[in-house]
């Protein structure tokens, strides 16, 4: 059961980090962290951003030495939908 887990998140964080790169920053984790950590210098408050967009994460200025301009993202079982919402962010 941990193998398949690690490889559906290994799996669903490739897919993201896909359709993440260009548009964000993204701060390095294994592939087998369920967790993304995403940045914006010219977008605001980027947990806002997300937020109209349908996407709940957490934000970053919860963490050390991250500012609004970053939030830190989940990585759900079900990726396609947040995949989808992602590509139709500007």
């Amino acid at each position: 059961f941990i193998s398949e887990c690690r490889e559906n998140i290994h799996q669903n964080k490739l897919k993201l980090l896909s359709a993440c790169k260009g548009k964000f920053t993204i701060a390095e984790t294994s592939l087998e962290v369920p967790i993304l950590t995403l940045g914006c210098k010219d977008k605001g408050n980027l947990y806002e951003h997300f937020l109209k967009n349908g996407i709940i994460t957490a934000l970053g200025e919860e963490f050390t030495n991250l500012g609004e301009n970053y939030v830190r993202l989940r990585i759900p079982s079900d990726i396609e939908s947040l995949l989808e919402r992602i590509e139709k962010m500007n």
